[in-house]
């Protein structure tokens, strides 16, 4: 279950490393497969890579706002054949401000099946059935 301010680990290759939810669509908590909006906290470093005289940009810096969809939560997940998903902390995966795309290239770990977006569970090579 995740609510406003709750710190979540952002599991894609986009940049980002930890966010902190400002915002969930449509009720007051989220759970597996549901959006929110994440304020990004922490980012990777970028090494300095010079082309031709200027640096190159990041593509997320800190204090960015994107729409995320939720992939772990810490709270059990109830799934109608009776089994329950858990994991060891909450993690998103960010998405793109307009289409609901992924804004990352990879998924660093695994996806429940039941998430309902279904461009971030092609791009999993780990689905949990």
């Amino acid at each position: 279950m995740i609510i406003k301010q709750s710190k979540v680990k952002i599991i894609d290759n986009s940049g980002a490393l930890v966010g902190q939810c400002i915002h969930v669509y449509g009720k007051g908590r989220g759970s597996i497969g549901d959006e929110i909006l994440v304020a990004v906290k922490k980012v990777r470093r970028m090494r300095s890579t010079f082309t031709k005289g200027t640096a190159k940009s990041a593509r997320i810096l800190k204090g960015a706002t994107f729409p995320a969809l939720i992939v772990w939560t810490k709270k059990a997940y109830r799934i109608d054949d009776g089994a329950s998903l858990a994991f060891s902390e909450n993690a998103v995966v960010l998405l793109k401000k307009r289409g609901g795309d992924p804004l990352g290239s990879r998924i660093l770990g695994t996806i429940p099946h039941v998430c309902n977006n279904k461009k971030v569970v092609a791009l999993s090579k780990r689905v949990v059935f």
